[in-house]
């Protein structure tokens, strides 16, 4: 079963672990509550440039084992059906880190909505069961993610 408080303390451990990484070469502040409901978890300014961008965070330690990433498109499934980040990000970029490879995928959000929307015409969603409710997506092979990826970091 998937633990809500366990899956919060392993994307805090993955933000602190991608800050790190970047902090060299962007200035990083969190973003607000209601920026996060967003799906924004970042402000990355390029210390250089000055460039500024958003970002989204998913840490995925799962992956690693399975080969797969899990493209959230239903949150919770009960009472009232919330959307999940696949769909609610906002930000200009996806983070998907997995940690066991050190690999970060670099998405763009509107590119992994329009894979999805594919993905249900050949593919069915799985759930993964919570305290009273369920997360639905699709497991995804990380080479088929890879594809969809604008760049990979190594970490």
């Amino acid at each position: 079963m998937y633990d809500f408080d366990a899956q919060l303390q392993v994307g805090i451990h993955g933000e602190h672990a991608l800050d790190a990484f970047f902090a060299p070469a962007w200035i990083i502040s969190p973003s607000t509550a209601a920026e996060q409901r967003r799906g924004i978890d970042r402000h990355f300014t390029h210390r250089e440039t000055g460039e500024q961008l958003t970002v989204e965070y998913k840490t995925d330690y799962v992956a690693g084992r399975t080969h797969n990433a899990f493209l959230e498109t239903v949150s919770v499934d009960n009472p009232v059906e919330k959307p999940g980040w696949v769909f609610t990000c906002e930000a200009d970029f996806l983070f998907y880190y997995i940690p066991s490879d050190g690999l970060v995928y670099v998405l763009l959000p509107s590119r992994i909505r329009h894979f999805v929307g594919h993905l249900s015409h050949w593919r069915l969603p799985v759930s993964v069961p919570n305290r009273g409710y369920r997360t639905w997506g699709y497991p995804v092979p990380l080479r088929v993610l890879e594809r969809q990826a604008v760049e990979i970091i190594v970490i």
